[in-house]
């Protein structure tokens, strides 16, 4: 999918590849023929042999928008002495958070070269009038009416979409207008959650079978079983739900969620996003929860409290906003490296 992504996005004269095997002779070869400038690493990509042989060429060496998870911190100090020389050659530490800073140090990275910028993925921005077609379009063919209200679970993982139709099976007695939308991360679970939504009595539809118009009843549940139609999706919500964050995967970006101003709920598990939850939450711009009794409390209260929900997505809104600035203080960096 990245890979896909990356291709859309290039332009005429760039070239998208797979990243070489870390093995010393493949990526030898690969450098000789690419000859970069300069090599920039998303966040705590080692591959300690391509950083060698970049090193031994004199290549600088950058890592932009760093981050180390708990559980990751605790494996890479298992191997400390593996990536402690492979740390050792990068030229440039760009982290997001002080704590990352301290940790990348403790584990090998020169001090004098590690930055605190803060995280890019608040740089993305939506270009709201490029998807204004798109978002009316979706509208349509969900046959959203005025007074309806529409619950978006993206990114979800198991066990979610079962406590997630739990929650939707209580909701809708008291609210018969409301939709849900589950964007499982990984579409070939779709089969997998028809089946978990038929066992709460629903009858969903895929995403795919409602734009194509091959249902004509009103949807009430829809599977979405297409990538890439999240962003947009969730400019339609009322409430979004953040997947990942109850199956102790560590959550997903809440970012887009909160660019469209929408009011947000997750789970305990953000530590893959936790300077993101953080500030959301420091900035009373979302909710976070510990149990299914909570989730149900919280998306009810959202659901019927409409000030309370744009206070919070309006709050949400500006949290992004304020913390923008990462990626031109990365392309500072890098570009005094390559002085």
């Amino acid at each position: 999918t990245g890979n896909q992504t990356a291709e859309k996005i290039s332009k005429d004269d760039e070239l998208v590849i797979y990243l070489p095997l870390d093995i010393s002779f493949i990526v030898k070869k690969a450098i000789h023929f690419i000859n970069p400038k300069v090599f920039i690493i998303i966040e705590t990509e080692i591959w300690p042999n391509l950083i060698f042989a970049l090193s031994n060429k004199n290549i600088p060496i950058a890592l932009i928008n760093g981050r180390i998870s708990p559980s990751s911190y605790r494996g890479y100090k298992i191997v400390k002495f593996l990536i402690k020389p492979a740390l050792e050659k990068i030229n440039l530490f760009c982290m997001q958070t002080r704590q990352d800073v301290l940790k990348i140090i403790s584990l090998g990275a020169e001090p004098d070269n590690v930055k605190i910028t803060g995280n890019t993925k608040f740089d993305i921005e939506t270009n709201f009038k490029s998807i204004e077609k798109d978002i009316d379009n979706l509208a349509d063919k969900l046959k959203l009416k005025e007074d309806d209200q529409v619950l978006i679970a993206g990114s979800t993982h198991y066990p979610e979409e079962k406590i997630l139709f739990s929650c939707y099976s209580k909701l809708l007695i008291n609210k018969p207008n409301l939709k849900m939308i589950v964007a499982p991360r990984h579409i070939d679970r779709v089969k997998k959650i028809e089946k978990q939504a038929e066992a709460f009595g629903f009858k969903p539809i895929k995403f795919t079978e409602l734009i194509t118009h091959a249902h004509k009843q009103d949807a009430k549940l829809i599977i979405v079983d297409v990538m890439g139609k999240l962003k947009t999706l969730y400019a339609l919500a009322t409430v979004v739900f953040i997947g990942g964050s109850f199956a102790k995967i560590g959550g997903h970006n809440m970012i887009e969620a909160a660019s469209f101003s929408k009011a947000i709920i997750f789970g305990p598990y953000v530590y893959n996003f936790q300077n993101i939850a953080e500030n959301l939450i420091n900035n009373n711009a979302a909710y976070k929860v510990n149990s299914e009794k909570e989730l149900y409390d919280g998306i009810n209260q959202l659901l019927l409290h409409r000030k309370e929900r744009e206070q919070l997505g309006e709050n949400a809104h500006k949290a992004i906003e304020n913390s923008r600035g990462a990626a031109k203080k990365n392309l500072k960096f890098i570009n005094d490296l390559m002085i």
